[in-house]
């Protein structure tokens, strides 16, 4: 009866502590099946050792892998999994996971090179949360970052412009953009705050050919500027000469007319104000 008790409650069991534990769920989560998806992560953790693990074998994986994404720069695919990983472990153990990156995450990263900073925006992008966790000197390291974001990096103003923690420091960014950084990203969705430089930067022509060159560049946009944007647009064509003389002027209102921002007849009494009326 005893050897039976034993089997039946021990032995047939696997090992589910310790650095084997550990082992087990780093390949798990390394194998391409591990799912992508938070859900589906954490029933497969569900029958694993983190259905009942220790408070360690909590702590060492969610260091693993914070140091995995911070250090190595996984593939796309892998960096999925992880994060889910991530996310799964935070939502099945909230204090651990709490406490652990309160105690380990500045450490991790007050020990990055300043070259590669832009490792610790996308964790905080992947990890929610995680800013409240930072000491004040990492804090202020990062938001002087992002003050002066590489240009190679401007794309990530998508992201800093949506996190509230840096979102005073992405729009300072944005406003001292250059055009070549606000022509090359590709964003999801172009955000308010890059709309708002492309007009100032086209306000502020200096040239006839600066002011076709931007227009050109403006056209794609003009289903995504607001009524403001064409008030603004359109005063400047009034008391810019370089604007009004440009050939690519009619084009643009011509675009701005067909987006439809406005009233018919509010967007010709705007035209009637700037005595663009050439252009009705």
């Amino acid at each position: 009866m005893h050897i039976h008790s034993a089997v039946t409650h021990l032995l047939q069991h696997p090992p589910a502590q310790g650095k084997y534990a550990l082992e087990r769920l780093l390949q798990e989560i390394n194998s391409e099946y591990f799912p992508s998806v938070v859900e589906n992560a954490k029933i497969t953790f569900s029958s694993g050792p983190l259905r009942r693990p220790r408070d360690s074998l909590v702590r060492n994986l969610i260091l693993v892998l914070v140091k995995t994404l911070v250090n190595e720069s996984p593939e796309w695919g892998r960096r999925r999994r992880i994060n889910a990983a991530l996310q799964a472990t935070q939502q099945l153990h909230p204090n651990l996971f709490s406490s652990t990156l309160a105690d380990k995450l500045s450490p991790i990263f007050r020990a990055l090179p300043d070259t590669t900073l832009r490792v610790a925006i996308e964790l905080l992008k992947e990890i929610p949360d995680s800013w409240q966790y930072l000491e004040q000197d990492i804090r202020q390291k990062i938001e002087a970052y992002t003050l002066n974001l590489p240009t190679e990096l401007f794309w990530l103003v998508e992201f800093l412009l949506k996190y509230q923690p840096l979102r005073k420091q992405a729009q300072h960014r944005v406003r001292t953009a250059t055009k070549s950084e606000i022509s090359d990203p590709l964003f999801a969705a172009t955000p308010i705050a890059i709309l708002d430089r492309m007009v100032v930067l086209y306000v502020d022509s200096t040239s006839f050919s600066d002011a076709n060159e931007w227009a050109k560049e403006m056209h794609p946009y003009v289903n995504q500027f607001n009524a403001n944007h064409i008030q603004q647009i359109l005063k400047a064509a009034a008391s810019n000469s370089q604007i009004l003389g440009s050939t690519q002027l009619p084009q643009l209102i011509y675009n701005l007319r067909l987006s439809k921002k406005m009233p018919e007849s509010e967007f010709v009494q705007l035209l009637e104000e700037n005595n663009l009326e050439a252009h009705i």
